[in-house]
């Protein structure tokens, strides 16, 4: 049987694993929070295509070893509707100055102008606003209270890792990927 989702692509920014530890504890110990199974990170950019991931990996590596590493800013909560859910909500850190995630958009620009002419598809969920996950698909009020709750978050890192992802890309946020997503390549940012 052949797969009926077109594969997907992701490059991630990681957190650094003391920031990555520090929110995941928080998240256990906070009501309505959720850590992401694959880890903290940026999602830089999302694609659909049809080419091999692994014929993917030298313009990766191109970009990024043009790309050093940087400092980064999440220091604002914020909730949205989630996309894939109406009515529910999505939580989120952010940049609250320009300059926190100037680094971020300038990964992400480099990778789009590199990968939008392979013939890759840019997937989006509304306007690209660089963040850190807290939580998905809660309610409006429970939202509100995760908002209220990581006020008290501030994370500053220097971003040393970015991440080439891969996996099966579905338009229901409910039904797993196939394949499911793998890590096809590492990279530091020297």
């Amino acid at each position: 049987m052949t797969n009926p989702y077109p594969t997907g692509y992701a490059f991630t920014v990681s957190l650094p694993p003391s920031d990555d530890h520090r929110l995941r504890q928080w998240t256990d110990e906070t009501p309505g929070a959720s850590w992401d199974i694959s880890g903290g990170h940026v999602t830089i950019a999302r694609f659909t295509g049809s080419l091999a991931p692994e014929s993917l990996v030298p313009a990766f590596q191109e970009v990024c070893s043009e790309f050093g590493s940087f400092e980064a800013a999440f220091t604002e909560p914020m909730r949205e509707e989630y996309w894939d859910k109406p009515g529910l909500e999505i939580v989120m850190l952010v940049g609250q100055e320009p300059d926190d995630v100037a680094r971020v958009l300038e990964l992400r620009e480099r990778l789009l102008a590199k990968f939008l002419p392979m013939g890759l598809n840019l997937m989006e969920g509304g306007e690209y606003i660089p963040h850190i996950t807290l939580t998905t698909g809660l309610p409006p009020e429970d939202a509100k209270s995760l908002e209220q709750a990581a006020r008290s978050l501030a994370l500053r890192f220097t971003a040393h890792e970015v991440v080439f992802w891969s996996g099966g890309e579905t338009n229901d946020p409910d039904t797993p990927a196939d394949p499911p997503w793998h890590v096809v390549e590492r990279l530091l940012l020297l």
